[in-house]
């Protein structure tokens, strides 16, 4: 039998590289050099947070933000997740969550996807395009995902 098991609050959940609760985080260009480093898998071990070890995947869910600076130009974030085996796909061939802000511009941009899990694991990456990170010049980018549902 399948069920979903609903995760409380978003909770039970710590993203390793930044130790904040709940969540998957990136922050960059605003004061702040937050999450895993662009272009790079990283893994995230979800059993260790309270999901049994035989969920099957997890529902992700969450915000992807730009906020351009005077620079002239467009500014992309992309984020990617596979599972651990699947090493032959790239971050930037296989994003399944993108936001697009324009010059003066910024973008607030709901994201969510259903990953497969392998051995209660999954990996996450990103990476930006455009005119730069380094807010109020160029852009500053936010990522913030919340694991809200596992399935076994």
């Amino acid at each position: 039998m399948t069920t979903w098991i609903p995760i409380l609050n978003g909770a039970g959940f710590v993203e390793s590289s930044n130790g904040l609760e709940g969540h998957l985080f990136i922050s960059r260009g605003a004061n702040m050099d937050k999450g895993p480093e662009e272009n790079t898998w990283e893994r995230i071990d979800v059993t260790q947070f309270g999901l049994p070890p035989d969920t099957k995947c997890v529902s992700l869910s969450g915000l992807l933000v730009i906020t351009m600076g005077n620079a002239p130009g467009w500014q992309a974030i992309a984020v990617a997740v596979r599972s651990p085996s699947q090493v032959e796909a790239t971050i930037k061939e296989n994003y399944c969550m993108q936001a697009v802000a324009g010059t003066g511009d910024g973008v607030r941009s709901t994201a969510s996807t259903i990953i497969a899990l392998e051995d209660g694991a999954f990996e996450w990456g990103w990476y930006t395009s455009g005119v730069g990170i380094g807010w109020p010049e160029k852009a500053a980018i936010a990522c913030n995902l919340t694991i809200t549902l596992g399935l076994r």
